[in-house]
């Protein structure tokens, strides 16, 4: 199992066209929340250099490598092997600058190549320390495959000891062992906590320890495993139980066991805790255990990409993780092997890393902890060349893409919508076109529109248009546009395009994007590497200079992967909800074509709302408050269904800033639904108003009405001087008739559908 860890207010949106060179806002980093994946990455290799000998120690450096920022970074997490000791020995991690722990992380004898995993924190400059303790020399590898944010909820400790039995007496076969892991620093509310277990003097042939929380019910799984006479270390975060307690299990003979405390994990983490379970055992090729992508009918994985899904626990069971974990914390065990080599796990979507995760010689079995991104649920795993071995995965728990586990997104999508774009802009008209005003286009998308985001954004994310210049492409059709300005862009190394496209002496006011959109091939911008994202917009009607930006906005927010939002009629209009900028909403009245605000679940997607501003209902006859964009508060409130990643999503709208046009402000009330039929595709997400019509308004509840949907009632009450709402639920859940089926043969990576708007506001009616 992984990993012991060491050591606003919206601006108010004006009337008129804001000023043509308006000054960019101060961008603010979002605040991350729980485990941040990326791509496995080598940081140090001593076998290019020399030998770690006894009581050397390097300082590493993790920061921008890999991914991983410059500053913001608490702690790491690392895969650190020992290879070609001269003499048994032990390593030790820590946060450079501080004094050696008087623990280890990684054990080996003699020969051996020996693999533990290690979430430690950093200093100020982003180092931690390796160090070889214990005799004679041996070579380090460190790999690196995420990062936990400072005040992420993640607390190092200085290593301590909290269990030896060496002086208390071994743990028998089939005998549990409590300890308390609270106090002494670690709070009481602590989620998990960050352990390095230790197996030493063990007596049997064969046997494992199984670490699980105070009160639950063992499970089938494994955390350390051991043969006669063997010293193993395995690190994993241990959800806590009732009293502050967990639970060691012994399943053969008798053994010592050692464990040491580095950190712990608080509610603020995003983390969610598990007992753990089972989710891959390949030794049941045809049994109950999901898998998929095998080598060889057997079950047996081997030297090409396995493919597993950790969101499923047994076949026809109940998923234990729900769909659209961020990272998965795993222990991965091999065994079975028919010779010696190293088995990579790395998420799905991804190619195979330079890098190992665990380390195994012929028949023996070896576990080592991995924490994991996991896209969609789907996690990847292949030995060396030429292997060929049984897998075992377990899980422990799951850090949410959004930090409370309501929506699917694939986390690179996150990355588009905080710090800074720099966007393309390139103009298209036929031959003999007037000649067109490109300073005035581009100062008006670098006030209106970049004012827009910046503040929906609450200053988390920005865009910085530029004109990329002559010549302008001349063609007759949008599409051509679209073809040529993504060869320019990408060639420019923007990280997205907006095309300008001219006809029939005006600018038209129509669009098309989507995450994964790319006509003639691949089109990925290289220093954000998103995926062929390109607009067709228009920022000027009738050649004038007044901003007609909100089908710009509109189609940026295709490029943030947010879908359209509809009420589902069966019309497939996909324009008659009135309050979202992704639907009708987006050409207002009144507003001179200014766009309305999004949904909160499009803000969460994003990373604009933080885990604490969003209430998951539980209790029927709960009141929430719920505040509007703008002001301190819950910005989102989630209803469950009976299925994972549906839910009713409810928020408050009022009538200022960008939503000072809505025909009416109150509660709103959505229903979403997202899919993801098979690992690795994207998600296919829908959001419709909860009560119809189209174009109405019967999904805003202002204060004193409710709605009833099915067993599920909700109610508002009187709005308070702050603008804050308060909501009444009643009921547990509603399971709502499906919105719409996941596209039969479908693209995974298709685009939203193009996109025309005559600019016209859509009749309303209540």
């Amino acid at each position: 199992m992984a990993s012991a860890v060491v050591g606003s207010s919206a601006q108010a949106r004006p009337t008129a066209v804001p000023a043509l060179e308006a000054a960019p806002a101060a961008v603010v980093a979002a605040p991350k929340f729980g485990f941040q994946a990326i791509a496995p990455t080598r940081l140090y290799d001593s076998r290019s250099a020399t030998k770690f000998g006894n009581g050397t120690v390097r300082a590493i450096t993790a920061g921008g490598r890999g991914g991983i920022p410059t500053s913001g970074v608490g702690s790491v997490a690392l895969n650190v092997t020992a290879t070609q000791p001269t003499t048994g020995g032990w390593l030790k991690v820590w946060p450079a600058g501080q004094a050696a722990p008087s623990t280890s992380t990684v054990n080996f004898v003699r020969g051996a190549t020996v693999a533990n995993t290690v979430v430690v924190g950093v200093d100020s400059l982003e180092r931690f320390n390796v160090g070889n303790y214990g005799g004679g020399s041996t070579h380090v590898i460190v790999d690196v495959t995420g990062w936990f944010p400072t005040g992420s909820g993640v607390t190092p400790l200085t290593p301590r000891r909290l269990l030896d039995t060496r002086g208390s007496g071994q743990i028998g076969a089939g005998q549990t062992r409590a300890l308390t892991v609270t106090g002494n620093g670690v709070p009481t509310n602590a989620l998990a906590v960050a352990l390095t277990v230790t197996a030493t003097r063990s007596s049997a042939a064969s046997s494992w320890l199984t670490i699980y929380p105070y009160g639950a019910t063992r499970p089938g799984t494994s955390s350390v495993n051991m043969g006669r006479g063997q010293t193993v270390a395995n690190s994993l975060f241990a959800t806590v139980g009732t009293g502050g307690r967990i639970q060691i299990y012994n399943a053969a003979g008798y053994t010592d066991v050692i464990v040491d405390i580095t950190g712990y994990l608080s509610p603020t983490s995003g983390y969610v805790p598990l007992t753990p379970v089972r989710i891959v055992d390949t030794r049941a090729p045809y049994g109950d255990y999901y898998r998929s992508g095998w080598d060889f009918g057997d079950g047996f994985v081997g030297d090409r990409p396995a493919e597993f899904n950790v969101t499923q626990q047994r076949r026809g069971g109940t998923a234990t993780v729900p769909f659209g974990p961020g990272a998965a914390v795993t222990n991965v065990t091999v065994t079975g092997s028919y010779q010696g080599g190293y088995l990579t796990v790395w998420p799905a979507e991804q190619a195979a890393p330079a890098s190992s995760s665990l380390n195994y010689a012929a028949r023996q079995t070896v576990a080592n902890g991995a924490i994991v991104g996991s896209p969609l649920g789907g996690i990847q795993a292949q030995t060396g060349p030429e292997g060929l071995t049984h897998v075992i995965v377990d899980v422990s728990g799951y850090f949410p893409t959004d930090g409370v586990g309501l929506t699917t997104v694939v986390p690179r999508y996150l990355g588009y919508a905080t710090g800074q774009d720099r966007i393309a802009v390139l103009f298209c008209a036929p031959s003999g076109a007037p000649a067109l005003n490109r300073s005035a286009m581009v100062a008006n998308l670098n006030g209106a529109v970049r004012t827009f985001y910046e503040s929906l954004s609450r200053n988390r994310y920005t865009q910085t248009f530029t004109d990329v210049g002559a010549p302008v492409i001349t063609t007759a059709t949008k599409e051509e546009c679209l073809n040529r300005s993504a060869a320019r862009t990408q060639a420019a190394g923007y990280d997205g395009a907006l095309s300008i496209w001219y006809q029939a002496n005006e600018f038209g006011a129509s669009g098309l994007a989507g995450p994964g959109y790319a006509r003639g091939g691949s089109a990925t911008y290289p220093s954000n590497q998103r995926d062929g994202v390109i607009t067709s917009t228009s920022i000027l009607k009738q050649g004038t200079p007044n901003a007609f930006f909100n089908v710009t906005d509109h189609e940026l927010g295709h490029m943030l992967s947010w879908w359209h939002s509809y009420w589902d009629d069966g019309s497939g209009d996909e324009y008659n909800n009135v309050v979202d900028l992704m639907s009708g909403g987006h050409a207002n009245s009144g507003g001179q074509g200014l766009p309305d605000s999004t949904v909160a679940v499009n803000r969460l997607m994003a990373g604009w709302i933080d885990p604490g501003q969003v209430r998951i209902h539980k209790t029927s006859g709960s009141t929430y408050t719920l505040a509007p964009i703008g002001v301190t508060g819950t910005q989102l409130l989630a209803v469950p269904s009976g299925r994972a990643g549906k839910f009713v999503a409810i928020d408050a709208r009022v009538k200022s800033g960008y939503d000072q046009y809505l025909d009416k402000e109150g509660v709103t009330v959505h229903l979403v639904e997202q899919w993801s039929p098979n690992v690795g595709d994207y998600p296919d997400i829908r959001i419709s108003p909860a009560k119809g019509p189209g174009d109405s308004v019967n999904h805003v509840l202002a204060p004193g009405q409710s709605m009833t949907l099915g067993s599920l009632t909700i109610r508002v009450g009187t709005k308070s001087a702050a603008g804050t709402f308060p909501v009444t639920v009643t009921g547990t859940s509603y399971n709502f008739p499906t919105l719409q089926s996941s596209p039969a043969g479908a693209a995974s990576k298709q685009a939203p559908p193009a996109v025309t708007d005559d600019g016209r506001r859509p009749p309303r009616r209540e």
